[in-house]
């Protein structure tokens, strides 16, 4: 099974190679390729679709690359097929250009086929794609991190002051924040676990202007309190996790999971309401002012920040998470159809 960032990281590695092959196939039949063509300096075909060709490779071996051991291996396994990739079509590039200069140097026409020999869109693409799965690693492991060491502060404060009272400390039970090496399942939590990692991924390719990447595309423009929101999701995920750490791991308390896993989600989808809330201005809402005795103007709403694609993300987790099953009741009825 996937682990959710190998899942997440497929995701948007195959987006990401998708856009790339859309827009050299869109370039090819622009219509400024074809006048640049005509002048002898539009894009080479045959070069383009020898590029497109290693992209459409690079994109089934994505699709089909198996689990490793851990997510640092499942990272390596992602960055390493991405880096032959860039390489392969670099040496092709690098082809191109000195098919063209051999022509150029012999004096004879260049055809069609080393015309405009160029990184043009599939490089560059691609070089963002392997930058951007960088971030997303670094992102989980930073968030871990902060994580750990904020309970560890915790523990910290509690034994100093322990030690102050003469007293024994008391270990902080809290679970930290996990979002490496879990399974990309369908037990609540885990949904949960995965939406809002989404969240995060998302952030990432939004501060990076990551714009192969349609998905994030359309919240850029969002007033942005992203520090503050991922504070309130890495309190929420540990929350969770802690309260559900207490519970058996029986599947009689599936649903007792499932109900804990859902109050959290709607106590973050409250808390992301409230910030947004807490982070406007102006006047919220379209009121009709009079001016004067005649005369009356409506006053527009000034935006605040908007609860975007966390609560997207939140909506996505909340719809997948109604729809799980008792594991239980799954294999009774499948036991009960074979008797």
């Amino acid at each position: 099974m996937d682990t959710i960032f190998l899942s997440l990281a497929k995701k948007y590695i195959l987006e990401g190679l998708e856009h790339i092959i859309s827009a050299t196939e869109q370039a090819d039949k622009g219509v400024g390729n074809w006048i640049g063509t005509f002048f002898g300096s539009g894009r080479d075909p045959v070069l383009a679709d020898d590029k497109r060709s290693l992209v459409k490779t690079l994109h089934a071996n994505i699709m089909n690359i198996e689990p490793k051991n851990s997510d640092e291996q499942n990272y390596k396994a992602l960055d390493l097929l991405l880096k032959q990739t860039i390489s392969a079509v670099e040496i092709t590039e690098k082809a191109a250009k000195e098919k063209k200069a051999a022509a150029k140097k012999t004096g004879t026409t260049p055809d069609k086929t080393v015309v405009g020999a160029t990184r043009g869109i599939t490089s560059p693409g691609l070089e963002e794609v392997k930058n951007c799965l960088l971030g997303i690693h670094n992102k989980f492991e930073e968030l871990e991190k902060e994580s750990k060491c904020k309970l560890e502060a915790k523990q910290q404060i509690a034994n100093d002051t322990a030690k102050k009272n003469n007293k024994e400390p008391k270990k902080n039970t809290e679970a930290p924040l996990k979002l490496l090496d879990i399974d990309a399942s369908d037990d609540p939590h885990n949904i949960y676990i995965y939406h809002m990692a989404n969240y995060f991924v998302l952030n990432v390719l939004i501060s990076r202007k990551a714009t192969v990447f349609k998905s994030a595309l359309g919240y850029m423009t969002n007033m942005d309190i992203s520090l503050e929101k991922e504070n309130e999701v890495m309190s929420s995920l540990c929350v969770c996790a802690t309260e559900l750490k207490y519970l058996s791991t029986r599947y009689d308390t599936f649903e007792v999971r499932k109900q804990k896993v859902s109050n959290c989600l709607n106590a973050l989808k409250r808390g992301n309401r409230d910030l947004c809330d807490d982070n406007s201005f102006g006047i919220n809402g379209t009121y009709q002012v009079a001016i004067a005795a005649s005369v009356t103007v409506k006053v527009p709403t000034i935006a605040g920040p908007a609860e975007g694609h966390l609560l997207d993300c939140l909506k996505e987790a909340e719809t997948r998470i109604s729809k799980t099953t008792d594991p239980l009741e799954i294999a009774v009825e499948r036991t009960a159809s074979f008797i």
